[in-house]
């Protein structure tokens, strides 16, 4: 049997002298005969090179043992081998929760699945705070996989911190797993953390049939995240026309309101796409004069109210530091317009890193857009990178001043870094541009009451 904490730390049967290098190489060495199904070498280097050891002990830097290599590649000999003769825990898991189950049902290993299950690995658990075999399955779309945990008894709306199965499919753009979920009566409208629902995350993933698919299923069309944010509001801003066309012909609301007051209209003019705007043009309230496509995008790219709000502009704010707007090193509008749309499904699923790289590629491209400066404003904020995030809420606010989102986070990104005075004047100038948003007229209060303290301490220390 085999011991080690980690991939360096792991200790040969003999030649104690034997260096790190060599010794990570013997590692991986027993770790690529695993993932290659390679039961002769493995069962000779497990008994040349860490006789005596538990097998199970060896990991890599992530925590995976050989037992997770050879059920991800899906080598089921290799699996019986490590667990019959080497002592191998069917249901090990890493770090992060994931057991070699979860690998191979996310690699659509069936074989390999029934293999660890028959030697006593857990379909699923209750009370774990990490995804489970059958999420894993479903976002990948293995469809026989899916449907033999769930004969097996796995829940179909089995909670995990990114929700449930159906939300991990949907967020995908996995239209087979799905319409399987929802045939095994899982919940069309599930909701997940800031209430986004399955229906916004296929719209979110430009998945015009698996938008198609909970619909028929009867998904709520004009439910609400946070925000007040509807599925056709993110349809037309990720430019998925197939999709705003099906959330349009089930009854989406094309007059709906996020709590900036946008309508799904705004968001695809101050794209630029034109092909929604004008599918959107007819079923929307007109709001300014000239109430054609071309007037429409004029419109957002004047800045102009297009939303029937009414307002004036916020005022400049002599406080509110004025930016420049830096041009594209390769302008290519298709390119950004690609490149936003891969930051906001990244941006939707939590995985900031991408989105962060993603937005920037956009940026690269075109700069004229307030909204890729905005997201990428939130990313850096989700980051912990205040400054970036003040840097680019300030060019989106710069753009669109009457965007109250890029004002509340020059506001937020403001007060991370202590300066009050900035945040509550970013905050004032967001609420004139949205004097119904309750959110923007109490951070306006706590950064005045923060700057107050701020200015009693100084005083205090002088």
């Amino acid at each position: 049997m085999l011991s080690t904490d980690s991939l360096v730390s792991a200790t040969p049967c003999s030649g104690e002298s034997t260096n790190a290098l060599q010794e990570r190489e013997k590692v991986q060495n027993l770790f690529k005969s695993a993932q290659d199904g390679d039961c002769s070498r493995l069962v000779r280097l497990a008994h040349t090179d860490f006789e005596g050891q538990e097998i199970d002990k060896i990991r890599d830097g992530r925590g995976r043992t050989c037992l997770h290599f050879a059920a991800q590649a899906g080598h089921t000999e290799a699996c019986r081998l490590l667990i019959e003769e080497l002592g191998a825990d069917a249901d090990s898991a890493t770090e992060d929760g994931d057991t070699p189950l979860q690998l191979a049902a996310a690699a659509g290993k069936l074989a390999v699945c029934k293999l660890l299950v028959s030697h006593g690995a857990h379909v699923w658990r209750d009370n774990v705070s990490s995804p489970q075999p059958l999420h894993r399955a479903a976002a990948a779309g293995n469809v026989p996989v899916v449907r033999w945990l769930l004969d097996n008894g796995t829940p179909v709306d089995l909670p995990s911190p990114a929700g449930t199965p159906l939300l991990w499919a949907s967020g995908s753009g996995q239209v087979a797993t799905s319409k399987v979920l929802l045939e095994a009566g899982a919940n069309p409208d599930v909701q997940g953390t800031d209430g986004v629902s399955a229906i916004l995350m296929a719209a979110a993933a430009g998945s015009s049939a698996a938008v198609r698919a909970l619909i028929k299923a009867g998904a709520n069309v004009n439910v609400k995240a946070t925000g007040a944010v509807t599925p056709l509001h993110t349809a037309a801003e990720c430019g998925s026309l197939e999709t705003v066309e099906a959330l349009l012909e089930a009854g989406a609301d094309a007059n709906a309101r996020d709590s900036g007051g946008h309508t799904p209209l705004s968001a695809a003019a101050h794209e630029g796409d034109r092909a929604i705007v004008e599918l959107l043009l007819s079923a929307t309230k007109p709001y300014c004069p000239d109430w054609t496509v071309e007037g429409v995008l004029e419109a957002a790219r004047n800045g102009d109210d297009i939303n029937g709000l009414q307002r004036d502009q916020p005022d400049q704010n002599d406080t509110l530091p004025a930016v420049s707007v830096p041009e594209a090193s390769e302008p290519d509008e298709a390119a950004a317009a690609r490149h936003k749309r891969l930051g906001d499904e990244a941006f939707v699923a939590k995985d900031y890193p991408k989105a962060l790289s993603s937005y920037t590629q956009s940026l690269h491209h075109s700069t004229s857009s307030h909204l890729p400066w905005a997201n990428r404003a939130a990313v850096h904020l989700q980051l912990g990178q205040p400054e970036d995030a003040l840097r680019d809420a300030q060019i989106a606010r710069s753009l669109s001043p009457a965007y109250a989102k890029a004002w509340y986070r020059e506001g937020l990104a403001a007060g991370k870094l202590g300066q009050w005075e900035a945040a509550a004047n970013a905050y004032f100038s967001g609420y004139q541009a949205d004097p119904t948003n309750k959110v923007l007229a109490q951070a306006f209060q706590d950064a005045v009451a923060e700057g107050r303290k701020q200015h009693q301490q100084t005083q205090a220390e002088a």
